[in-house]
């Protein structure tokens, strides 16, 4: 017999065919069962199929969620603390207002994946795939974007994301608005048609940049430890003046 328990203790699902904690909660929502408050904390769910189901008020932390289906999934008020969600499946994702502090995304796929409010300092994307992903007002400082991939439309805004890794990250028509980069890091980085100019890059080491078609703030300019490599084209320095004041 497996029991799904809710934060406050109290039972939310009981099975009793169910083996694993994994195949009571797909169960459960078979069975169309609200997941709100569930306490799934560090609980192998490897490969379970969450396609549009929602996850509000949950806690997950230290969840391994490994190579999971979790396409249209909707993570509201969750504790994510280190979950684990390399490989995933995240089309069409959304998390709001979630704690997510050192979550692994590394291979995932991101795919118009969404992100609001969101407290996740320490998360990994690691060579993950980050296409029209959008972050908004969210903490991602001291993320590591290693071989990451940030493309078509993209938009990150009022993200903080100091002291990150971004070596190797490939960045691509992607808004940067009113961000932190400050004291970011890596090299090797590939930046083409995006906009960094409201963003704030103090103490930045950006090493062996190739950017065209994008706009920096023209403090970046300044930083001992950024440098650019000769191929890079249709950058432009844009003056504190010209950035826009609030978003």
């Amino acid at each position: 017999m497996i029991k799904i328990l809710h934060r406050n203790g109290d039972p939310l699902y009981t099975s009793s065919t169910a083996a694993t904690t994994k195949a009571a909660l797909q169960e459960a929502i078979g069975n169309g069962l609200s997941l709100k408050g569930a306490d799934l904390r560090d609980a192998d769910l490897s490969g379970i199929d969450l396609f549009r189901v929602t996850l509000e008020q949950a806690d997950l932390r230290g969840a391994v969620l490994h190579l999971s289906n979790l396409q249209e999934c909707t993570f509201v008020e969750s504790k994510l603390d280190n979950a684990i969600f390399t490989r995933a499946n995240m089309a069409h994702t959304k998390f709001i207002d979630c704690n997510l502090p050192h979550a692994r995304f590394d291979h995932a796929v991101l795919f118009h994946c969404f992100a609001k409010k969101c407290f996740a300092p320490g998360t990994s994307f690691e060579n993950a795939s980050l296409r029209k992903f959008t972050a908004l007002r969210s903490d991602l400082s001291e993320a590591s974007f290693l071989g990451a991939t940030l493309r078509e439309d993209s938009r990150l805004i009022a993200v903080r994301l100091s002291g990150s890794n971004l070596e190797r990250l490939k960045i691509n028509q992607t808004e940067v608005t009113m961000c932190q980069l400050d004291e970011s890091y890596g090299a090797d980085i590939e930046i083409t048609n995006s906009d960094f100019s409201t963003s704030s890059v103090t103490g930045t080491r950006w090493q062996m940049v190739y950017g065209n078609d994008v706009k920096f703030p023209a403090e970046l300019r300044r930083q001992p430890g950024v440098s650019f490599i000769i191929s890079s084209d249709k950058i432009n320095f844009v003056a504190p003046l010209e950035r826009q004041e609030d978003i």
